[in-house]
């Protein structure tokens, strides 16, 4: 039940993991037939010493949001967190400080290299001290169409098997949008885990910590959920729109620490002090389907570098053509800029410094203090222009003269959260004087009408060591954000100065993505100044109660708290759609004096500053 995007529902009960109480001798592939007329099509048997990344590729970071489900681990592609060893791929969760999170683990998947429509899919688990508050292992599928810009839950999601916490029971579930492939985000469907009598519960002295075989049986009508063979639920997907179990799936491996599905969001689990490394062994991954020929099966299929497509999508074909390629780096106006006070020398947190050699291809920035937060330091470009529902390459170098931890993220609209939407976020680890080579492809679905920017977080993260009064030198350099599909020139559209959906129609007269550009977008930066009316605070309380101006046009506004009337450090950033606000934290109470400042999104100028008054 996790994935890049996914926002899982609130309630919804988690699934888990089983496992058998005898450990069996793990047979030969060559030997492996299951009864009725299933074939064995393909299987990892993970005999080897190292991952084969042929099949697998790692998914590295804390993702957007922790996955989209609020998930407390970084994960990485470390022998450390995923290793082969001994008949068995192991994913290790270790209590570390790293990435700017406090867990490691690992997430792997098959994405744009294996995928399958029906059959009989069967993996043996086990999970190391997998019975902790705070654990959460899984087996599971996604829509292999994802790689074609359709997102979550349009795609679909076969959770095969998911356990969370010291829970004695474990499930499958099923993820889809009831409104088919233009539904809306929010019209999420699900089945199985959760719903009363659809879970599976271990037997008295059993859990997830001992072997067990999970299995799915899937076909065009239904699927089955499996534990040792015997099943335990079954579900109908011919309704409710659920047309995306029609089509192929990808596998994933992962164990996350923390997240919704374990009511574990604060960088906690039950207990952080006793927590113990946990190891999810997976002997086999197996793959069956129908030998006797009476119902269609979509194999394994294994992409090669260049896929065929229809005719009608001329713009599909995969080879480079570098001399054609988009890329919305070079073809920008733009320059890298900065939250930089220029006169003064700092950002806000502490953080001062300068910046140097800008242009549109990279930046340097010299902290002479790094501060005490990510985003008090910050560098970005954009908007930029992108044809909805390509997926991109996203290239830079960059160097730092200490250790560092950086964010790089791929965003929406420019509204001071760095955040709507996001369509990639990850955290790297920059060794000092050693140049890190950003590599990251970045789907934009094909529905997507924000802006777009590149963000750079710059100061100091939970997973640096280095000191808030040190200096420290980032220098970005050849940044790159180009298709990796060939664009035809019918289909290059001159850059307009307003947002706007442009068809173009090739000689065979079929009509192409839109080139939308976001440049100059007048919709957003006409929307006026607010004025903030009242601002109060009862004395020793975490409250502030806020009142300003409606903005005609304005859909959300932006609240800002500081304890400085410069705002040299934000306390709080918080997005309101509302122009009466209650903006809430703790740390509220030990300031005598406080100040608040509004804005529209949209608008990029702030209210006039207003004190916080305290009251009785």
């Amino acid at each position: 039940m996790r994935h890049t995007l996914k926002k899982i529902l609130a309630g919804a009960l988690v699934a888990a993991m089983a496992v058998p109480g005898v450990i069996l001798s793990k047979p030969e592939t060559s030997d492996v037939q299951a009864a009725d007329n299933w074939k064995l099509t393909w299987s990892d048997e993970f005999n080897g010493t190292s991952l084969d990344t042929s099949v697998w590729s790692y998914e590295i970071g804390n993702g957007n949001w922790g996955w989209g489900n609020g998930e407390v681990e970084y994960y990485t592609n470390r022998t450390d967190n995923v290793r082969v060893s001994g008949g068995n791929l192991q994913i290790i969760a270790k209590k570390e400080n790293y990435g700017g999170q406090k867990y490691t683990s690992g997430r792997i998947i098959t994405k744009g290299k294996k995928w399958f429509k029906y059959g009989k899919m069967v993996a043996r688990i086990k999970v190391e001290n997998g019975n902790q508050n705070g654990v959460w292992p899984a087996y599971w599928m996604m829509g292999e169409n994802m790689n074609e810009g359709v997102g979550w839950p349009q795609c679909g999601e076969i959770d095969i098997m998911e356990h969370a916490n010291s829970n004695n029971y474990l499930g499958g579930c099923l993820h889809w949008n009831y409104e088919g492939i233009n539904g809306s985000w929010d019209k999420h469907g699900s089945y199985g885990s959760g719903d009363a009598g659809k879970d599976y519960h271990f037997a008295d002295g059993d859990s997830i910590e001992k072997w067990h075989e999970y299995g799915l049986i899937w076909d065009e009508k239904h699927m089955e959920w499996q534990v040792d063979g015997k099943t335990y639920f079954q579900q109908d997907i011919t309704d409710n729109n659920a047309y995306c179990f029609q089509k192929a799936q990808f596998f994933l491996f992962n164990l996350a620490i923390g997240g919704t599905g374990t009511g574990y969001t604060n960088y906690i689990t039950a207990d952080p002090n006793t927590f113990k490394t946990t190891t999810m062994y997976v002997d086999y991954l197996r793959v069956y389907q129908k030998s006797d020929g009476t119902d269609e099966r979509e194999t394994t299929k294994t992409p090669t570098t260049t896929k065929k497509q229809p005719t009608t999508k001329p713009v599909e074909t995969v080879t480079k053509v570098s001399n054609v390629d988009t890329d919305l780096v070079a073809d920008t106006k733009q320059v890298f800029g900065t939250y930089f006070d220029g006169l003064n020398g700092s950002w806000g947190g502490g953080v001062t410094g300068s910046v140097t050699n800008t242009t549109n291809k990279g930046i340097r920035v010299t902290l002479n203090k790094i501060g005490n937060n990510r985003w008090a330091a910050q560098t970005s470009i954009g908007p930029l222009t992108y044809y909805p529902g390509y997926t991109y390459k996203y290239n830079a170098t960059i160097t730092s003269d200490k250790d560092r931890t950086l964010v790089v993220k791929v965003v929406g609209n420019d509204d001071g959260m760095h955040d709507s939407p996001k369509l990639k976020d990850e955290t790297i680890a920059v060794k000092a004087g050693v140049p890190y080579q950003l590599a990251m492809d970045v789907t934009i679905p094909s529905d997507y009408k924000s802006e777009l920017y590149l963000y750079y977080g710059l100061g100091k993260g939970d997973g640096d060591t280095i000191g808030s009064d040190e200096r420290n030198t980032i220098t970005i350099s050849d940044v790159s954000f180009s298709t990796t599909r060939r664009v035809i020139e019918s289909e290059t559209v001159p850059q307009t100065t307003t947002k706007t959906t442009v068809k173009v129609t090739t000689k065979n007269n079929s009509t192409t993505r839109p080139l939308v550009t976001t440049k100059n977008n007048s919709t957003t930066r006409s929307l006026g100044t607010t004025v903030v009316k009242k601002a109060t605070k009862k004395k020793n309380t975490k409250k502030i109660n806020l009142s300003f101006n409606k903005v005609k046009g304005a859909k959300k506004y932006q609240v800002q708290v500081s304890k400085s009337r410069k705002f040299t450090k934000i306390i709080v950033t918080k997005l309101v759609k509302k122009y009466k606000a209650t903006i809430t934290k703790k740390s509220f109470k030990k300031y005598k004096n406080l100040y608040v400042r509004v804005r529209a999104v949209g608008c990029k100028k702030w209210s006039k500053v207003k004190k916080v008054r305290n009251i009785k």
